[in-house]
């Protein structure tokens, strides 16, 4: 088929490459957004993030809540950052499983809801038939405010930080951040060199309270990154949400870290970086104004 270019070119191929990049959405390479119903999937840094709505997961599951945490004003424990709020389970004396010793925990963390994990109390992980990579499966439960009106709507939070670590041997103070960092190995790290961030919505996520709202699956593979790790050795998780601020900031219930198993998860297809589609832009602006100069008559780049 004969293409026929006018003088006018440049404005067909700008908006030819615009509707190009609109189309699928996109990422930006910091931002991954699950606040809609889009069936797409985040994958950062080997891990997959993806909201129940857009997944194929089916059944009901099994929930373990092993980490719960909320913002809390200075006055009641918090720390002092409205709206954020951030920790890790630890072994202390009310988990129900491991008991002593008695870890003192972070001021946002429930200690009633949040318990230590090793290695080897991990639910089975799940085989990803797409990948063919087995995965450890977590579920978050958010629990914000259904509010989705004007200025004042709450119904979003960002989730800013998520890193997994393990050690040989449980934490005795899980305090602060800072002893986390320094008595266990990092072996994943959402920001992983560059601040990411994953933005979720309440409106769009499971029903109720106690289900997963988002499905975050880890490579098995990366608990063998550090040398040494078996089952006895402890697992923790640290997230922080909220840190966004203005209407992605925390507020309401709990936010709640859960073992999953007994579901079908497949994540669903992986959005493309912004990136991909700058350069895909790049490719139908310059192939189309190329195919102008042609017609215009005008010396062509070598």
């Amino acid at each position: 088929m004969k293409l026929n270019i006018s003088k006018t070119a440049p404005k067909a191929v700008t908006a030819l490459a615009l509707a190009f990049a609109a189309t699928p959405p996109t990422f930006s390479q910091t931002s991954y957004d699950l606040t809609s119903s889009i069936n797409y999937s985040a994958l950062v840094n080997g891990a997959y993030f993806f909201n129940r709505t857009s997944s194929s997961a089916s059944g009901t599951g099994v929930f373990n809540t092993f980490l719960a945490v909320q913002d809390k004003p200075t006055g009641l424990g918090g720390d002092g950052f409205f709206e954020e709020e951030d920790g890790y389970n630890a072994t202390d004396s009310d988990d129900p499983i491991l008991g002593d010793p008695d870890a003192p925990l972070m001021p946002e963390v429930d200690d009633a809801k949040t318990r230590g994990l090793t290695v080897g109390a991990l639910t089975s992980p799940v085989n990803n038939p797409v990948d063919s990579i087995s995965y450890w499966s977590f579920g978050l439960d958010i629990n914000e405010s259904a509010d989705s009106i004007g200025a004042n709507a709450r119904h979003l939070i960002s989730l800013d930080k998520l890193e997994i670590y393990v050690s040989p041997t449980p934490l005795t103070d899980a305090s602060t951040y800072g002893n986390l960092t320094a008595g266990a190995t990092k072996i994943y790290d959402l920001d992983g060199g560059e601040d990411r961030e994953v933005l979720l919505n309440y409106l769009y996520a499971s029903s109720g309270s106690g289900e997963s709202d988002m499905i975050f699956m880890l490579p098995q593979s990366a608990t063998n990154s550090v040398s040494g790790v078996n089952a006895n050795w402890y697992f923790y998780l640290y997230s922080q949400f909220g840190a966004k601020g203005g209407l992605y900031g925390a507020e309401a219930g709990f936010e709640e870290w859960q073992q999953v198993s007994g579901l079908n998860l497949i994540p669903p297809p992986i959005i493309p970086e912004a990136h991909t589609a700058a350069a895909g832009l790049l490719v139908v602006s310059a192939f189309g104004l190329q195919a102008w100069r042609r017609r215009q008559g005008q010396p062509q780049p070598e």
